[in-house]
């Protein structure tokens, strides 16, 4: 039986040493291989179309075109899952938020500071192995249209209501495609999206599983939860621990997930309620608060 195919990658970014950094980390793995690297966008442009890599590593500042421009170009001419590798995302919430919103479907800081090279090391394999089995997220201006938003009458929400929702891996887009769906009288929202930085909790930056079980705690039955698209599997015992508090839970579908890992593992752990398209889980939030 011939050995599985390893996921090809390519490394974008114009230091040499982070280029090297990468490259020995990826390549310690079994199952990955840097098939090239690239200082810019122009030589990344040439090397994906002759290398085809499966997964593309980007630095935001390099010369002769920044990171984010040549996102948006990629994801309108040769869409393939992106993770951008970036000091300015630890230093700039708004620069990783900015990075996913064009398209990326993950986030990671170079290290520096509380993040290690040993932290690094960690992250970077498995994320790489998420994005390759991702779709690449699409950007803003080509997302689809959202569906008809969810109407809400005064009055029909119990004062305490809240709604929790919590995602990772393609989240962001999931998460203001939910937002605008919503009108009329809404209750408060809290959500939680992984992006860097902060104390780790079960391994994330922040952790669902905290936001999910301090809402079950304090709303119980008058709260409702959503779990959306992201790898790993925080957020599935919190949203169990709410489902079991009477809150209503709803998990995000596979197919309209770019990476189908905490929702599914909520659904394995029978904390979902309902599995929905990502157009209904707006509705399916608030069936309950009718």
């Amino acid at each position: 039986m011939p050995a599985p195919a390893k996921t090809r990658v390519l490394v974008v970014d114009d230091s040499a040493i982070v280029r090297k950094v990468l490259s020995d980390i990826l390549n310690s793995q079994p199952d990955l291989d840097v098939v090239g690297t690239a200082p810019d966008p122009f030589v990344a442009r040439d090397k994906i179309l002759s290398l085809a890599p499966d997964v593309l590593t980007l630095d935001i500042e390099m010369p002769r075109m920044d990171g984010l421009t040549f996102l948006d170009k990629l994801m309108v001419h040769h869409p393939l899952p992106v993770i951008v590798i970036s000091s300015l995302t630890q230093s700039s919430t708004g620069k990783a938020m900015e990075a996913l919103s064009r398209g990326a479907v993950d986030v990671l800081a170079k290290p520096g500071g509380p993040y290690s090279v040993g932290d690094l090391r960690e992250d970077l394999p498995r994320r790489i192995r998420a994005a390759a089995r991702s779709r690449p997220a699409r950007p803003h201006p080509q997302a689809p249209a959202a569906a008809p938003p969810v109407k809400l009458q005064a009055g029909s929400i119990p004062p305490k209501r809240i709604v929790a929702i919590g995602a990772s891996t393609g989240g962001t887009q999931a998460i203001e495609k939910v937002l605008k769906s919503l009108s009329g009288d809404v209750p408060p929202i809290v959500i939680t999206q992984h992006i860097p930085d902060g104390p780790k909790v079960c391994y994330k930056r922040p952790s669902v599983d905290v936001l999910f079980h301090s809402v079950a705690q304090a709303a119980g039955s008058c709260a409702s939860a959503a779990l959306l698209t992201g790898m790993g599997s925080d957020g599935a015992e919190g949203m169990l621990a709410m489902l079991r508090a009477g809150a209503r839970t709803v998990a995000q579908d596979e197919d309209s997930s770019v990476v189908f890992g905490m929702p599914r593992e909520a659904i394995r752990l029978g904390a979902a309620q309902v599995v929905a398209p990502l157009d209904r889980v707006a509705a399916a939030l608030f069936d309950a608060a009718r």
